[in-house]
């Protein structure tokens, strides 16, 4: 069975269009750690991996989609309500570079998930 980094390759060297998003930090308790990785269809199908349930997945699927669409790499932060209003910050907004968005699970922890856009390379 082939990890998230092996499909990537695989993927790459066929020339497909993915997103590889990564959990970069945690706070509290979350479903998914640092270092969880998912690799990101142009559809937005969760192909292989896992970076957390419900909590994280749209937020991280339409900042894949918006990757592959723009080849621009994006930082996601999920919160809950109450940290996001600590840092000044609401569900939906981008500043800085970071696009913000609100944790709804109970658990109320946070993940920072680094979006990565991987598009084949132009031909002349």
């Amino acid at each position: 069975m082939m990890g998230v980094l092996e499909q990537a390759a695989l993927r790459q060297a066929k020339g497909q269009t993915f997103a590889l998003a990564t959990v970069v930090r945690t706070v509290s308790v979350t479903a998914a750690k640092a270092g969880a990785k998912a690799l990101i269809g142009p559809d937005g199908s969760i192909e292989d991996g896992w970076i957390g349930g419900g909590c994280a997945r749209a937020a991280v699927i339409k900042a894949a989609r918006q990757s592959m669409a723009d080849g621009q790499s994006r930082l996601v932060s999920i919160a809950p309500k109450d940290a996001l209003a600590e840092l000044g910050a609401a569900a939906g907004e981008e500043r800085g570079g970071v696009f913000y968005a609100k944790n709804s699970c109970p658990s109320q922890g946070t993940m920072d998930i680094f979006v990565e856009p991987v598009l084949p390379s132009p031909r002349l």
